[in-house]
């Protein structure tokens, strides 16, 4: 009997060991807020990018850093920026080929759900409010109706061209989202769409069979009241289904081409406004997706620069996926200095779940913040650089 309690005692404290061993290894330098637990696929997440991507966004040959420079010399000198990566430069074919030879990724955004043209070109496109408004413009941004079937076609179909034309190592989904100027300290959170076409399509496909009133705001106070769980499923559906479609044409039409999303960097905030208002489904947008790119730009949204860590992590966790965070350099609303913005890049690399760190963009690079992003750049290791040189 003693022989028997000694064993169960040594076996306890085994499995204590074993237990306490786990809890460790999974909250060792986290940067996650506290109550945010992994999602379903988090515990199997893996990042695959090493040395990390560090890459820019918005290269224009027509700005000065590279004006009236060969494709040569343009490479040289995103080699000694220590970037191995960029948007913007695949139109250029030339000289997409001599970065991708030069060890240069050559990735392309692709705006889904945004723009003022389609207002006009798909008359019932304009989203309508709560308020039982036209959705109004804001600033640059005109959001359309992720719903519309004539708009989701029309995208699958610029996507499938895009992928056709270009040779791309990834493509990045930019505004693929329901409408939300997000990118403010306080942003205006409207929900949408109450047109008589958005609200038949959901009633059919979430099996309603009472009508809705013709009145937009009565409308949405009845979905509100009675149907809230089912709207918020179905807006953040719209999405998913979407990017599943996308996945399936990069499959067939260029499988070798990673899909990237740009995605709001929301976790819980604005009362889970995430998925209520943005209809972004990390959790179900990973099934999809190959890297998640948040856009943590912290001076914008009024952050520390800690935030960018705690929202990267949370993504990678929550969708088993590659996170590539994107920050800001731009000096927006307020100046970001050289400094700060070296501290963000560290962030970026350093935090676990990091595949890299993209730079928006371009423009907001003057020598002072090109040089602190340069030499954080050159202590993460560029072997395509020096298997360039050999």
């Amino acid at each position: 009997m003693n022989s028997m309690r000694k064993a169960e005692t040594k076996n306890r404290s085994l499995v204590f060991l074993l237990e306490l061993l786990l809890f460790l290894s999974m909250t060792a330098g986290s940067c996650s807020p506290p109550g945010d637990a992994p999602g379903p696929a988090g515990e199997e997440a893996a990042f695959a990018a090493s040395p990390p991507l560090t890459v820019l966004y918005g290269f224009n040959r027509e700005n000065g850093w590279f004006r009236g420079k060969s494709e040569e010399e343009i490479l040289s000198l995103l080699h000694s920026w220590n970037v191995n990566a960029v948007f913007g430069v695949h139109q250029d074919r030339k000289l997409a080929e001599v970065l991708r030879k030069g060890g240069i990724r050559i990735f392309a955004e692709f705006t889904v759900f945004a723009g003022e043209k389609y207002w006009d070109e798909f008359p019932g496109s304009r989203p309508v409010t709560a308020g039982g408004e036209f959705l109004a413009k804001r600033d640059w941004y005109a959001g359309v109706n992720p719903a519309d079937e004539r708009i989701r076609s029309r995208k699958l179909q610029d996507f499938r061209e895009l992928l056709e034309t270009y040779d791309l190592d990834g493509v990045w989904l930019d505004f693929i989202r329901w409408p939300c100027h997000w990118e403010e300290i306080d942003p205006v959170l409207e929900k949408t769409s109450y047109d008589r076409v958005t609200l038949e399509k959901f009633r059919k496909e979430m099996g309603i069979e009472a009508g809705f009133p013709e009145d937009s705001i009565k409308a949405a106070q009845l979905i509100d009241n009675r149907y809230r769980e089912e709207w918020r499923e179905w807006r953040c559906g719209q999405i998913t289904s979407w990017v599943t479609e996308a996945r399936g044409i990069i499959d067939t039409c260029s499988p070798g081409t990673r899909l990237g999303l740009f995605g709001v960097p929301w976790i819980r905030d604005f009362d889970d406004a995430i998925i209520s208002v943005i209809g972004q489904d990390y959790r179900a947008l990973g099934a999809s997706v190959d890297v998640f790119s948040p856009m943590v730009y912290h001076l914008m949204c009024g952050r520390p620069v800690g935030w960018i860590g705690e929202v990267t992590e949370w993504i990678g966790r929550a969708t088993g996926r590659e996170v590539l965070p994107i920050i800001q350099t731009v000096d927006e609303p307020s100046v970001l200095t050289p400094a700060e913005l070296a501290e963000a890049v560290r962030v970026s690399l350093d935090c676990p779940g990091s595949a890299g760190v993209i730079l928006f963009n371009l423009q907001g690079l003057d020598e002072g913040k090109l040089e602190a992003v340069r030499e954080v750049f050159g202590a993460t290791g560029h072997p395509e650089k020096e298997e360039t040189a050999r």
